[in-house]
């Protein structure tokens, strides 16, 4: 039907669409009464989401209240502030501490000679090389010694043989080398010590024999007697007993100088042949000490008794139980790519049904020979032999020489064949990565350090020396620090995280090869068993003769150069590798990958270009020039590790640069006692001034030393308790106050809220007085919110009594705990079950509610639109009628005019 004209009106002046809206109106009092109805709905709906948001605000509250921080936060005090600072975490417990910081941390600063100036004066030709790491002197810390027993410190007393006495305070000594250097830096008596093994050693040079060499404790301390040295000796050496071993419970972190095992995941790492042809492959995944490493052996599903592993005299020791009758040696290897068989000192060769193993560990303040040279150690072992300046000679055989101290020992207490000392002295020299020969004979001839009967040791160690001098010092001897079991992370440059991706390699020979290193690459020895597994070029990567990375070694021997390319990622950058390549001592092209900033120093470079290449090559270092304000030479290179602590230090090797960088701070770690006594307490050593996880959660932070023990008070911090219950009440009271608005009835105004009488309402409020009032299933002796301070009071409304909340902490704080945090029963988990059962998304009900009465509102307004649809046809057909009777009407006007105009016509006819 087509739309009607309205405003049309009937001959007599009537509105027709008047009308008709009139009789449709008349017609709508139902659809008024649907959306009277509607609006009324939707007021009750807009009032639950009212109420609903006060709940989820409510449920905010108690999400606090499901957190254990809450419940263990803990405030903390300390006597001295000026000591510490201490922080206290969830861990905690209350209670107090005695803490003592005994120095705070240092870092390692060197400074060069003076120069002229910075930016003009030449500083090469050359090469330097800064490292962090391969010192030869390792600390040893106290409380390793004696089985873990450690060392109770004190105060002891050191006698020379001329009766000279001095009183030495070991009370603050955290390693061997601690007490070595403050036994040797006192005045008054002339007596060294030094670590030997695995016991100390103390020389009189005194020349008296009127007295006994003697170390006694005092004040009844302990020191002397833990340290080994305690007793009288008319002899001018006194030998401590024996206070350091290797064990079955060292971790396998604390062998082979610190350099781990590569272990292959999932799969076995070495193989053991007996001597009846058997073998038996052997997974390490799970061992963490050397006895993990025995069990595994011993416990093989396939062993069936016939090898049996122990640890003995810090070595692994293999016994052969098979019976034999093969033609096959006992012996252990690597396989699936695992290097785990040096590591675990394994790759000596059986006696026998016997396989006793290399030296695990190397002792006290010292490194096993084999990791020297990069890990080639001594080459062929053998004896050297010795002349003083003086003229006196020995020979000294270092053939069974498994650690640097044995051969500093043997170095220095050398004597002739008649039994007179040599007077030399051999230690670690002052860069720490070498060692040094120093003549005391007073004579002036050459001092003599020589090889003989075909061994390497001299040479290998660098102290061959045959000149007029009073001193040898080898150089670095290039520890290795970085094997296959090195993680890439802290590899790069910048000492961040490796980034996977690829690199090209491209031979001598122009052969290319991509080498993918993808997420899957962990440590150095994946990235070298991925470029060896490459067929398509002829290059080897090992570990480097350095001791400190890998290097590249071309095998293809070709006219070309070999070079490492980035393929859009920094993998090279991150593995080092983007240097030129060079001749190496195999007179094969190579690029070596060190953890070291190695700078070449042009010939025209000054001190500022040198300082700008420093920063630029790693993240262990900062540099810069200083101007010192002397008169003459007044500029001179800042060098310093990026880190403080003692594992920061910086190794430095100029190689002819002459820069005289010498040491003006030495990188040390901060000391913290833990404990009241030296003797009873133990020290703890930390890097950067901070020490996490100490006694029970709590993290220290050190400041300056102190001269006596500190008391640390820990507490439990109930304010936040208390703010977390005052929130919840505050929420609940708030829902309450939400709620009695919309269900409220005026009396006066006789208006009603939108939710009076809603029994959704009603029910809610029934669970809360439940959760409120009800007693909780939990242990200890709080079970309801009443006997914490929270009770239901005038309105429905909660009142908190925090004075009675302080006291129940104070009598079990733990008991307070319990009641809001116990699985399933406790008031935490009941309030969640509480008002998710009226917000939850799906089961709310309020959702229920809501979802119902939108579903009325839908259904109301169905029906209004289905009845506005059939009046506007009502409407339409109305004004249709009317129309057309209208038109009716005027036809029968025109009709009834038309006849009158005739009879008009007619009749003034007849007249005429």
């Amino acid at each position: 039907m087509g739309s009607i004209t309205t405003g049309v009106g009937l001959a007599s002046g009537i509105d027709i669409e008047n009308i008709v809206n009139q009789m449709i109106s008349l017609q709508r009092r139902s659809a008024v009464q649907m959306e009277s109805r509607v609006q009324s709905l939707q007021s009750q709906q807009s009032g639950l989401a009212g109420l609903e948001g006060t709940v989820l605000s409510l449920s905010t509250t108690i999400t606090r209240l499901e957190q254990s921080t809450t419940f263990a936060s803990y405030t903390t005090s300390v006597s001295d502030s000026t000591q510490m600072s201490v922080t206290a975490s969830s861990s905690a417990e209350p209670g107090s501490y005695d803490l003592q910081t005994i120095q705070a941390s240092q870092t390692h600063q060197l400074l060069s000679k003076g120069y002229a100036t910075a930016d003009q004066q030449p500083v090469g030709p050359g090469t330097l090389v800064v490292s962090s790491g391969g010192f030869l002197d390792p600390p040893t810390p106290l409380d390793s010694l004696n089985s873990g027993a450690g060392v109770r410190r004190g105060t002891i007393r050191v006698t020379d043989r001329s009766g000279s006495s001095a009183d030495i305070d070991l009370s603050k000594a955290y390693s061997v080398a601690d007490v070595v250097d403050s036994i040797n830096a006192v005045e008054g008596i002339s007596v060294t010590a030094r670590a030997d093994g695995d016991r100390l050693v103390l020389e009189d040079s005194s020349g008296s024999t009127s007295s006994n060499l003697i170390v006694a404790d005092l004040g009844g301390g302990k020191a002397a007697t833990d340290l080994g040295i305690a007793g009288s000796v008319a002899a001018t050496t006194l030998t401590g007993s024996s206070i350091y071993s290797v064990t079955d419970e060292f971790t396998l972190g604390q062998i082979n100088d610190g350099n781990g095992l590569r272990r292959i995941d999932s799969a076995a790492d070495l193989k053991i042949t007996l001597t009846d042809d058997s073998t038996l492959e052997v997974n390490l995944d799970d061992a963490v000490t050397l006895a993990d490493v025995a069990r595994l052996i011993n416990d093989h599903e396939d062993n069936g008794g016939r090898v049996s592993a122990t640890v003995t005299d810090g070595r692994i020791e293999l016994e052969d139980l098979s019976g034999g009758g093969g033609s096959s040696p006992l012996m252990v290897e690597d396989i699936n790519s695992a290097s785990v068989v040096r590591q675990l000192g394994l790759d000596a060769t059986a006696a026998g049904t016997t396989l006793t193993g290399n030296r695990l560990a190397a002792g006290m303040n010292t490194v096993l020979l084999r990791n020297l040279n990069g890990g080639s150690g001594i080459e062929i072992p053998g004896s050297i032999e010795l002349t003083s300046r003086s003229g006196l000679t020995a020979t000294i055989d270092l053939s069974t020489a498994e650690t640097l101290n044995d051969v500093l020992s043997a170095i220095t207490t050398a004597q002739t064949g008649g039994g007179a000392s040599l007077q030399l002295t051999a230690r670690v020299n002052d860069a720490g990565t070498g060692i040094v020969i120093e003549d005391g004979s007073g004579g002036g001839g050459n001092l003599i350090v020589a090889d003989t009967g075909g061994g390497t040791v001299a040479a290998d160690l660098g102290i061959t020396v045959d000149a007029a001098q009073s001193s040898v010092d080898s150089g670095s001897l290039k520890l290795r620090r970085i094997n296959e079991a090195t993680s890439l992370t802290g590899y790069p440059p910048d000492g961040g995280a490796f980034e996977s991706g690829s690199i090209v390699i491209r031979d001598s020979a122009g052969n290319e090869a991509t080498i993918t290193l993808s997420s899957a690459v962990k440590t150095i020895g994946d990235v070298l068993q991925r470029i060896n597994a490459s067929s398509d070029i002829q290059v080897t990567a090992a570990l480097n003769e350095t001791g400190d990375g890998f290097v590249l070694i071309d095998e293809a021997g070709g006219a070309g150069t070999l070079e490492v390319e980035e393929l859009g990622g920094t993998v090279a950058a991150d593995l080092r590798l983007l240097g030129d390549s060079v001749v190496g001592s195999s007179g094969k092209q190579e690029i070596s990958s060190r953890l070291a900033a190695v700078i070449e120093v042009d010939a025209d470079d000054t001190l500022n270009d040198v300082v700008e290449k420093l920063n630029a090559s790693a993240s262990f270092l900062t540099a810069k020039v200083i101007d010192d304000g002397s008169a003459f030479s007044s500029k001179r290179i800042d060098l310093r590790a990026a880190s403080s602590g003692y594992g920061a230090r910086l190794s430095i090797d100029d190689s002819g640069l002459n820069m005289g960088l010498s040491t003006v701070t030495e990188g040390q770690d901060a000391l913290l006692r833990n404990g009241l006594s030296a003797a009873s307490g133990f020290l703890i050593a930390s890097g950067d001034n901070t020490f996490e996880g100490i006694a029970d959660g709590l993290t220290v932070t050190v400041k300056a030393a102190g001269t006596s023990a500190a008391k640390v008070t820990v507490a439990h911090d109930t304010s936040r308790i208390e703010t977390a219950l005052q929130s919840f009440v505050d929420g609940y009271n708030q829902l309450v106050s939400t709620a009695d608005q919309l269900t409220q009835f005026n009396l006066e105004s006789n208006t009603k809220g939108v939710l009076q009488g809603s029994g959704v309402v009603l029910r809610m409020f029934t669970r809360l007085d439940s959760l409120i009032n009800g007693r909780r299933e939990v242990d200890g002796p709080w079970r309801s919110m009443s006997q914490l301070g929270i009770r239901i009071s005038t309105g429905g409304k909660l009142a908190f009594d925090k004075d009675r909340l302080s006291e129940v902490l104070q009598q079990d704080p733990d008991a307070v705990k319990d009641f809001f945090l116990t699985k399933d029963t406790g008031f935490a988990a009941i309030a969640r079950q509480t008002v998710d059962g009226f917000t939850d998304s799906f089961t709310g009900s309020l959702t229920l509610q809501k979802n119902s009465l939108q579903t009325s509102i839908d259904s109301l307004t169905t029906r209004i639109d289905q009845l506005d649809s059939i009046l506007e046809v009502r409407r339409e057909r109305l004004l249709l009628e009317f129309i057309q009777m209208e038109n009716a009407i005027s036809a029968l006007n025109s009709q009834q005019s038309a006849i009158s105009g005739i009879s008009l016509v007619s009749g003034g006819n007849s007249k005429s």
